[in-house]
């Protein structure tokens, strides 16, 4: 079973993982997932709806775990539904707005572990489902090789790999599926075009970014085959998440819930242009509309190691600023 309290045993310490400092404004600017999502994923693992909600093959509520679970967006949809989900987050602080707004949720069951892809602290083989929503980037090597231990980085073997190792032993079967959801703002909407312009423009870190707002790299299934094999993996259509709405006044805490914001004056400058360049041409009634959409890839665990040889992103790992993390 997974263990109904929060996992306090290990202390994250890195800032740069799981915005740290950001946390307020990721609770309040990012978009929620849509129920369409859940229910994709659920079909899509076998789990079927009885007249008492989702439920596994032995009728039990099916057991999910959110990897980079943040404030529980993800969650909370599945605890609606009747699901019984483990919330995993480095960040102490996300976690925290996660259980305040799932112990508000009726339905299933939410468990809470302060641990990250590599280690969540779960019991082995109580999982049926992972999920990782709008989280891939945490578990990319070049990102979350400062969580690995001594012996992980000697052994020259990436994060990916050995997240793939730990969910090899949390999932409860074969059947057991991977999930990745991601979402963006809607690419055929021109205010979103021209936000992309302004930002590709004015914020170099945005432009270097993995996940700018248009052919987002983090987006391409490649990115999921550590965990998903290429041949086993199905991707849904795209599917509405939500929208969001912003005053001028907000534009930005909402850039600072992108780990892509700049800092310093550099922030204040794209925040200037932000509220000249695009706010105030799309505003309606004090308020701009900024639509999200997404998508799901879906498969069984991959079997096979994933080879470092493999990483797009690889690091030294003998870098003597690893070492005294």
């Amino acid at each position: 079973m997974m263990r109904s309290m929060r996992d306090e045993s290990r202390q994250i310490d890195d800032k740069e993982y799981g915005f740290f400092g950001k946390e307020r404004a990721y609770a309040a600017f990012r978009p929620n997932w849509g129920q369409s999502f859940a229910e994709y994923i659920l079909a899509q693992s076998g789990f079927r709806v009885s007249p008492d909600g989702w439920v596994s093959s032995n009728g039990r509520a099916p057991r999910i775990a959110c990897m980079g679970a943040g404030t529980g967006a993800d969650a909370a949809v599945f605890k609606m539904m009747g699901c019984d989900v483990a919330l995993v987050e480095p960040n102490a602080e996300l976690l925290r707005y996660a259980e305040e707004a799932l112990t508000a949720i009726p339905g299933g069951r939410a468990h809470f572990h302060q641990g990250n892809a590599v280690r969540s602290g779960l019991e082995a083989a109580a999982i049926g489902l992972i999920i990782c929503a709008q989280s891939i980037h945490t578990m990319k090597h070049a990102y979350s090789a400062q969580h690995l231990d001594k012996d992980q980085r000697e052994s020259g073997v990436g994060a990916e790999e050995w997240a793939r190792r730990h969910w090899a032993d949390l999932i409860r079967d074969e059947s057991s599926q991977i999930g990745v959801w991601y979402y963006n703002p809607d690419p055929d909407v021109e205010s979103v075009r021209v936000l992309h312009e302004i930002l590709a423009e004015g914020a170099p870190s945005y432009a270097a970014s993995s996940s700018p707002f248009f052919e987002a790299e983090y987006f391409k299934p490649k990115h999921f085959q550590p965990w998903i094999s290429a041949d086993r993996m199905e991707i849904s259509p795209r599917m509405t998440v939500d929208t969001v709405r912003l005053k001028r006044g907000q534009v930005a805490d909402w850039l600072s819930s992108y780990s892509f914001a700049p800092k310093g004056a550099a922030f204040d400058s794209i925040v200037d242009s932000l509220r000249t360049g695009w706010f105030d041409r799309f505003n309606e009634d004090g308020l701009v509309v900024l639509p999200y959409v997404g998508f799901v890839a879906a498969g069984p665990l991959r079997k096979d190691a994933f080879d470092i040889d493999e990483l797009s992103d690889r690091i030294d790992l003998s870098d003597p600023l690893l070492a005294t993390r």
